[in-house]
């Protein structure tokens, strides 16, 4: 029997739709450009009914090219950008452009909330507020744009509108849910919430949260006919697109740690206890049954080195970067690189962070300033992880990792063999294990026919002691900038 499965990855740069065979081996992928808007400085924004289309784009592709019945297609997963407000009408109708989980809008709301309401939502949902947040957001719209609010039926996320516009059906999914709005414990969503930032009149919004392996129903004869694709094929819940990846890489039981390089370097550690072990750090509900994620989801990600390549006069070709960097010993030379070029919300919040060279010199190179970008955005993994047991790997995705010089930073950064998969479209692979557990076909995670390994870095353990040592100093770096930071926001403000 040729049974295949989709799985389909709602990001913020791409929207993809990639096809898995029963071994959930890669077999084709169609990638559609997302278009995010910036109405304001740090206002997020995506047009809604533009994403959907897009998506369905996506399908029709891979219908048209993958070269398969669409007949042995049985059941799609989705995967999404987590976070963010994504509002819908009574009609189905998008009421505003969907608010996006890198809005910084909310951190006026987050300045007015005292510290120990802060704890009591941290300690209640798994999550000091970060503006990204569906709840903080909300609190935002409430004040700013009751309007808006009257005119919604439904509050969820992306991948929720996606399936609704597949299926028809609007519901919630809990590794997405619980993010920022339900009791972590109790896994429903927390009165806490919505009695202290006075938000009861929006409890309304939210359909029934349902697990991610469960069916949300077939789709619409109108998507089959859109896409190509059968109108028995079975549409199933989903989940945020880090849980997604984490089941995608294979790090399934406790104690596994991940991290993605991508737009954000996210971190996870799978665990079995819903509690938040540090400060920055959050627990989300894992779409693997019973278990969670601590989750810490930085900021300072590729972007980085975007703009390093851009303008330190760096060469385009990337093999030539790999030689670049790989020609300078580790500490590039005494330069350190804070990669907060953006602002920051984990294992810290503040938006008001910037990126920083320390340490330069006369004898400070081209190769010295890349070599500590790349090792910048290293130490915020390790940061990440500060408070966790030390442990034997690291599971590593997103396009960063093709990047071998780098993996060998965060090898030794990390004292963890990198482990990197042989399947690139990692979030869509586990929406499409979602699927395959959802109709019965995957009966065991954790069989490693699932699963195979293009990578496999040591750390080289001298390296592992210098890193260490210049660790703290990274560290005690960005702790006293954090003044500096707010006096340079402050300044310009007043400009």
């Amino acid at each position: 029997m040729k049974n295949y499965y989709i799985g389909i990855d709602i990001g913020t740069t791409n929207i993809k739709s990639v096809l898995f065979d029963r071994s959930f081996n890669q077999v084709f992928a169609s990638s559609i450009p997302n278009e995010t808007i910036y109405p304001q400085d740090g206002w997020c924004e995506q047009n809604m009914n533009d994403v959907f289309n897009k998506t369905i784009q996506s399908l029709k592709h891979l219908t048209n090219d993958a070269g398969v019945d669409v007949k042995d297609i049985k059941a799609i997963g989705i995967s999404g950008q987590g976070e963010g407000a994504w509002l819908v009408d009574q009609n189905g109708h998008p009421v505003r452009n969907a608010i996006i989980w890198s809005d910084t809008r909310a951190s006026s709301v987050i300045s007015k909330i005292d510290h120990d309401l802060i704890k009591a939502l941290a300690c209640e949902t798994g999550s000091e507020p970060q503006p990204g947040n569906m709840s903080m957001i909300l609190k935002w719209l409430s004040d700013n744009e009751p309007a808006t609010l009257a005119k919604a039926s439904y509050s969820v996320f992306a991948k929720d509108w996606i399936r609704f516009g597949l299926t028809g059906r609007m519901d919630l999914e809990l590794s997405d849910v619980g993010t920022s709005m339900i009791n972590l414990k109790t896994q429903s969503l927390s009165d806490l919430v919505f009695e202290k930032l006075n938000l009861n009149a929006c409890s309304s919004l939210f359909p029934q949260i349902k697990n991610s392996t469960e069916i949300a129903g077939k789709i619409t004869d109108e998507v089959a006919k859109l896409t190509g694709l059968s109108a028995e094929t079975v549409v199933v819940m989903g989940g945020v697109d880090v849980s997604c990846a984490a089941l995608g890489l294979g790090a399934c039981e406790e104690g596994d740690v991940f991290s993605i390089l991508g737009t954000t370097c996210c971190t996870g550690v799978i665990s079995k206890i819903p509690e938040i072990k540090g400060e920055g750090l959050r627990c989300i509900p894992n779409v693997v049954s019973a278990s969670f994620i601590d989750l810490i989801a930085t900021l300072s990600g590729t972007p980085n080195l975007d703009w390093a390549i851009e303008n330190l006069s760096c060469p385009k070709d990337f093999k030539a970067i790999e030689a670049l960097i790989s020609s300078v010993s580790v500490g590039a030379g005494g330069v350190w690189y804070h990669p907060y070029i953006g602002g920051e919300r984990a294992p810290f919040l503040n938006t008001n962070a910037r990126a920083s060279f320390f340490g330069i010199s006369q004898g400070t190179t081209q190769a010295h300033l890349l070599r500590a970008v790349f090792e910048g955005i290293s130490y915020t993994i390790k940061d990440a992880l500060q408070g966790h047991p030390k442990g034997e790997f690291i599971y590593l995705a997103g396009g960063g990792s093709n990047s071998k010089s780098w993996l060998q930073i965060i090898a030794d950064m990390t004292d963890r063999t990198v482990i990197v998969p042989g399947d690139k479209e990692i979030s869509a692979k586990g929406a499409a294990m979602l699927a395959g557990i959802a109709v019965g076909d995957l009966k065991d995670i954790h069989d490693e026919k699932y699963f195979n390994v293009d990578e496999e870095i040591k750390p080289i353990q001298e390296n592992v002691i210098a890193y260490e040592r210049l660790y703290s100093f990274y560290k005690e770096f960005r702790i006293k900038a954090n003044d500096l930071w707010n006096l340079r926001a402050e300044i310009r403000r007043g400009n």
